[in-house]
């Protein structure tokens, strides 16, 4: 077939349709699958990007969420705060125009019985709370019910005076009026409390006051709740749901119950700390709504807010059914119907990641041990793990551990508490005499001791002496720093003095801080606050340790005694040195054998003695040849001269004396003794040179 035949053959075939058909279908299958799976690839990678920026968004939304709540918050306590001057009278009859302010004045001293009396002084203002009620208008026929008078708003000047009135308004029971006082609180706190007051009619709890601007609770096991957190409404119903099921008109006007939207799932649980998610599904077929489970269980997953339990309900399981429709991560359990009607129930549970964790249990487990710590004890940011824990053997009903929230390390502390039934004999508080002593105290007796009559104990003897001498010296103390007993409690635990009460303060405020930041993101404002907070307590705890320790070492710079105990306090040394001696001098001459270094110590304690007993008689004699011949007296050998005790003797030795604040068996301590010893050095001299005469 030549070029023409063949291109007169071609044509004919492309006017056939049956060919055109089969060059489209061919061309089709040729292009559109590539092109296709580039369109698809793009949408993946489009729906993708869109993902990520959506849960960039809302994650700044629900950060943004979070202050806005905590402003919100603050705001209304700031609100509460701004009418703790501020009380309402319910009850006051209202007339025409007459003084409010007078009136309500005189009723309060006259039914309260106030003493001193309530004056216009201590009070800012008085109004009447909304708008005057309309009255019937005269000649009308319709019979109308007088309205309740206005509550009145009483704002004193200051929160004494307020206290004065809140402290005695249970006397308004009986007044003839029917007065009632109460705080003034703001919108929410008043609605609140007014659903507190229809539960106690209902019998749920047994009772409901404000304190402050509190609301309080007595539950139904008389304990006492306070609810003050920012969505009053949701955390009252939540703890009322907790407290005794209610019943379900509470429930379904309760602001517990919330629907969301399939768009809303990261809303969930986000009020609880450490929550157990449950989801319950009415599936009414499994193989049916497969996906759909798989596409909500990865929402909750997005969202991290992981599910925990699957309950399925309406569906007929079987082993092969458990097996092709398994959901990743979890284990399952089923039941059927007896009838084979109507499906059955089955149960997912989570499957425990930490297989090595669960193996130590199990271990431990099988030798009777069994943790006693079921909360985290190391939180960072959104990470939860139970790492530390206490493992009891046996059955132990009393032993109560509790995990508490100081920041000492990134681990929390654990405190177990047993009880052993041990009846412990009650330890009797410590008591102590004490005296009180300033400058000012101290001039004081000072100027009384200069004032006594020193001079009349020449007449007397010694003893007659010195008793004058120390009950004037008891009269003088009694009089200007009288002798007083402390109790010290056995259970007090003595704290290093450097750490001030406001050390102790801010201490306990950091914990506050840190409880608030573990719980939070570390980029979050709360974290930020409290790492700004541990620096300052930080910084201010190093300067109160140097501050301490500067002033102690100031005081004990003439005392090398205490110096000493001071320094070894600080680097935890016992002051016994128990090694051996490697070596010994002696005579220019190392020993290092521990028989001759034994040998050179027996014979150097053996020889001092004799010749420091040769050093002293020499000393003692020729001072006693000085001494009498200062005197004019011959010597002589069975004789001895002292000299007088001067003041400036006692005062240097008293100076010596340790300064302690502890009263002896006369009542007086050597810090009153240093404080006055030029006042008593002339009587102590006196006494002691007169003991020597006698």
């Amino acid at each position: 077939m030549d070029a023409k035949e063949f291109a007169d053959a071609l044509l004919c075939a492309l006017n056939d349709d049956s060919i055109k058909n089969a060059l489209v279908r061919i061309m089709n299958q040729g292009v559109s699958e590539p092109v296709s799976q580039q369109i698809i690839e793009s949408l993946n990678n489009q729906i993708t990007s869109l993902k990520k920026d959506l849960k960039s968004r809302d994650a700044t939304i629900g950060k943004m969420q979070e202050r806005i709540n905590a402003l919100t918050a603050e705001t209304h306590g700031l609100e509460q705060y701004t009418r703790c001057n501020s009380i309402r009278i319910s009850g006051i009859p209202e007339s025409g125009n007459e003084d409010i302010t007078a009136k309500v004045v005189d009723l309060i001293n006259k039914d309260l019985e106030l003493s001193p009396p309530l004056s216009l002084t201590e009070v800012d203002r008085i109004h009447s709370v909304g708008k005057p009620k309309p009255k019937s208008q005269p000649g009308s026929h319709i019979v109308s019910v007088s309205p309740p008078p206005r509550q009145v708003l009483i704002k004193f000047a200051t929160n004494r005076s307020r206290r004065r009135i809140m402290d005695l308004r249970a006397k308004l029971k009986n007044s003839h009026y029917g007065l009632f006082i109460s705080e003034d609180l703001t919108r929410k706190r008043s609605e609140l409390l007014y659903k507190a007051w229809v539960l106690k009619r209902e019998k749920k709890i047994n009772s409901a006051w404000t304190a402050d601007g509190k609301i309080l609770i007595l539950d139904t096991s008389n304990k006492v709740v306070s609810i003050t957190n920012f969505d009053l409404s949701k955390s009252f119903n939540l703890f009322l749901f907790l407290l005794q099921p209610p019943s379900l008109p509470l429930l379904a006007q309760s602001t517990y119950l919330h629907v969301f939207h399939s768009d809303e799932i990261p809303n969930l649980c986000e009020h609880y700390t450490h929550p157990l998610r449950i989801l319950h599904v009415n599936i009414r077929s499994l193989r049916a709504n497969y996906d759909e489970l798989l596409n909500l269980i990865a929402s909750y997953e997005e969202s991290n807010r992981a599910l925990h339990v699957l309950l399925l309900c309406e569906t007929a399981l079987s082993d092969a059914n458990t097996v092709l429709f398994g959901i990743p991560g979890f284990d399952a359990v089923y039941a059927n119907r007896k009838s084979h009607q109507r499906g059955g129930v089955a149960i997912y549970e989570k499957i425990d990641e930490h297989a090595l964790t669960r193996n130590v249990y199990n271990l431990l487990e099988s030798e009777g041990f069994l943790p006693t710590v079921n909360v985290p004890t190391r939180i960072e940011g959104v990470t939860k793990t139970i790492i530390d824990n206490i493992y009891i053997r046996g059955s132990l009903p009393s032993a109560r551990t509790s995990v508490v929230e100081v920041k000492i390390a990134d681990h929390l502390r654990i405190v177990l508490t047993v009880d052993f039934h041990m009846h412990r004999k009650k330890n009797s508080p410590l008591v102590i005499m004490h005296r009180k002593m300033d400058e000012s105290i101290a001039q004081r007796i000072v100027n009384e001791l200069g004032q006594c009559d020193w001079q009349s104990n020449e007449n007397r003897d010694i003893d007659s002496s010195f008793e004058f001498f120390l009950s004037e010296m008891t009269r003088v103390l009694d009089r200007h720093a009288p002798a007083k007993q402390i109790k010290i409690s056995s259970k007090s635990f003595r704290r290093e003095p450097r750490f001030t009460k406001g050390l102790q303060r801010s201490s306990r405020r950091l914990s506050k801080l840190y409880s608030t930041a573990a719980k939070c993101a570390k980029n979050s404002h709360q974290h930020t606050a409290y790492v700004k907070y541990r620096n300052v307590y930080n910084s201010a705890k190093r300067a109160a340790k140097q501050l301490y320790y500067d002033n102690l070492f100031s005081e004990s710079r003439n005392d090398i005694k205490r110096t000493w105990k001071i320094l070894n306090d600080l680097t935890k040394k016992s002051g016994k040195n128990n090694s051996p001696v490697e070596n010994l001098q002696v005579d220019d001459v190392t020993i290092t054998e521990p028989k001759a270094i034994a040998d050179a110590f027996a014979r150097f304690f053996a020889d001092v003695g004799p010749k420091q007993a040769g050093l002293i008689a020499s000393h003692v004699q020729t001072d006693d040849q000085q001494n009498r011949a200062h005197i004019g007296v011959p010597p002589s050998h069975h004789s001895v001269f002292l000299h007088p005790v001067t003041q400036q003797e006692i005062i240097r030795i008293v100076d010596n004396l340790n300064n302690k604040k502890s009263l002896g068996l006369d009542l007086v301590s050597t810090h009153f003794v240093k404080k006055l010893k030029h006042a008593l050095s002339a009587p102590l001299s006196a006494l002691v040179n007169k003991r020597g005469t006698g």
